[in-house]
């Protein structure tokens, strides 16, 4: 993959981690999924950031070694993911990500 399009496409996701993190994106359909269970959605959204972001130190550390495999499994893995927190703009950026 094109090093500049995986380091725009990863920037776009820590913009929307963070955005995700502060805003509860989405948090209406993550809470209908957790079936109303506020201690299940506390749980959901703290395993999936740390998970997240070691995910994204994880793409970093491929893009560096040019290791295009490791970037496709990991932004597999992130799409994944990103899903279950109803997280849209993750999950796009991720996707992206894995297609490049």
């Amino acid at each position: 993959p094109k090093c500049a399009d995986v380091l725009f496409h990863l920037a776009q996701c820590r913009y929307h981690l963070g955005k995700h993190a502060e805003a509860g994106e989405q948090l209406e359909e993550l809470l209908a999924r957790c079936m109303g269970n506020l201690d299940f959605v506390g749980r959901v959204l703290s395993k999936f950031q740390g998970s997240f972001e070691e995910d994204l130190t994880r793409l970093e550390a491929g893009l560096m070694a040019g290791d295009a495999i490791e970037i496709a499994d990991v932004a597999h893995r992130m799409k994944g993911a990103s899903a279950n927190p109803a997280a849209p703009g993750l999950h796009r950026e991720a996707a992206t990500i894995e297609q490049l």
